[in-house]
C-alpha cells in the first residue's frame, strides 16, 4: 500500500523534520508533502520539488493555527522546544510546546485530520534505570519530559473527542543532518562522527558504561509510516531499538564503520574520572525489536549519510 494524501509535518526544517520530508519525497510520490517553520519567508532547505508546500507556524502565535490543518490528510508534529531551550526556558517552552499542541490539535479535529502523530520522548518516564513498557507511569524530571507529558495529555483528550491519534514515546534517535543550518552536533552521534572526521580522535565526557536505547532515523521514519498506512489502533507507543547497548559499545561501533569507509584510524579517549556504574534496570520495551545485525545495518547507513554531509560542507 502506497500512502497517498496530503502530509503536514510541523516543524520540517528542523533536525528531524528536514530528513523525514526527504524521505516522504523519495518513499511517497504521490503524497503531497506540507512543512511549518516559523519565518514568513520560506526556508531555502529543499530542492523546488512541486510536493513539498510551505505554511507559516509560529507556535507563540495563536492566530497561526487557524486552519493550519485545512486540506491535511496526516499530520506529524514535531515543532516542539528541544531538551536544551526547555530547560533554559520553561515559561515559553510551555506556552509553544504544550499550548502550541493543543492549539494544533484543534485545529486537526475542526478538519477532521484522518490521523494525528504526536512524537513524545521516553523522558516522560523520568528515572530510566528500570523497565519500562507504555503503561510505566510517568514522573519526568526535567522540563522537557515535563512539557512533553502534558501536551500527551492533550493528545489523549482529543483523541477522547475522536480525532484518531498516536503517542510515539523516542527513545534515543540518531541520525545525520540533511543540510548545513542543522546546530545539533551537541547529540553524540552527531558530535563522535565529527570529532573522527575532523580530528581522528574521539574524546566522550563520561566512562561510556552507561546503557542507552538507540535507534536510527532510517527506522523510525519505515516503521512510523507503516504505522500510518496500516492505521494502527493504539493510543501510545514506546519506541527505539528494543536492545539497549552502552555508549561505549555504540562508539566502537561507528568506529568501526567510519574506519571501512572513510580509510582513516581513530582514538578513543574516555572520561576516567567518570565512575558511573552500568545501569542494568534499563529496559525499554518496545513495539518491535532489532536484532544486532539488522541495528549495525541502520547505523551503517546513517553513518554513510553523515559522511556525505560532512564532505558536502
Amino acid at each position: 500500500m502506497e500512502l497517498v494524501g496530503n502530509i503536514l509535518i510541523t516543524g520540517g526544517s528542523g533536525y528531524l523534520g528536514s530528513r523525514m520530508i526527504d524521505y516522504c519525497v523519495r518513499k511517497f510520490p504521490h503524497a503531497t508533502i506540507y512543512f511549518t517553520h516559523h519565518l514568513e519567508a520560506k526556508p531555502d532547505v529543499f530542492s523546488s520539488d512541486e510536493k513539498i508546500n510551505y505554511r507559516v507556524l509560529d507556535l507563540s502565535n495563536s492566530t497561526h493555527f487557524n486552519d493550519i490543518c485545512l486540506g491535511i490528510d496526516f499530520v506529524i508534529h514535531l515543532a516542539f522546544p528541544n531538551e536544551i531551550i526547555c530547560g533554559n526556558n520553561v515559561q515559553n517552552s510551555i506556552l509553544n510546546g504544550e499550548i502550541g499542541t493543543y492549539l494544533l490539535l484543534e485545529d486537526a479535529l475542526k478538519h477532521k485530520v484522518k490521523k494525528f502523530i504526536f512524537l513524545s520522548t521516553i523522558h516522560v518516564y523520568g528515572d530510566l534505570n528500570r523497565q519500562l513498557d507504555n503503561l510505566s507511569p510517568t514522573e519526568p524530571i526535567h522540563p522537557y519530559g515535563s512539557i512533553k507529558c502534558s501536551a500527551e495529555f492533550h493528545v489523549e483528550y482529543f483523541r477522547n473527542k475522536g480525532l484518531n491519534t498516536l503517542i510515539l514515546r523516542l527513545s534515543n534517535g540518531f541520525g545525520s543532518p540533511y543540510h548545513k543550518n542543522i546546530n545539533r552536533h551537541n547529540l553524540l552521534f552527531n558530535d563522535v562522527c565529527n570529532q573522527a572526521l575532523s580530528n581522528g580522535e574521539i574524546r566522550l565526557s563520561s566512562n561510556g558504561k552507561k546503557k542507552l536505547d538507540f535507534f536510527s532515523f532510517s527506522f523510525l521514519f519505515k516503521e512510523l509510516f507503516k504505522l500510518i498506512e496500516e492505521d494502527i489502533n493504539q493510543a501510545i507507543i514506546n519506541f527505539g531499538s528494543g536492545n539497549p547497548i552502552s555508549i561505549l559499545e555504540f562508539v566502537n561501533k561507528i568506529r568501526v564503520i567510519l574506519e571501512k569507509k572513510h580509510h582513516k584510524k581513530t582514538t578513543l579517549l574516555l572520561n576516567e574520572n567518570d565512575k558511573s556504574e552500568v545501569n542494568d534496570l534499563f529496559y525499554y520495551k518496545t513495539f518491535k525489536t532489532l536484532n544486532n545485525g539488522e541495528f549495525d545495518e541502520y547505523l551503517e547507513k546513517e553513518v554513510e549519510l553523515y559522511l556525505n554531509y560532512f564532505n558536502a560542507f
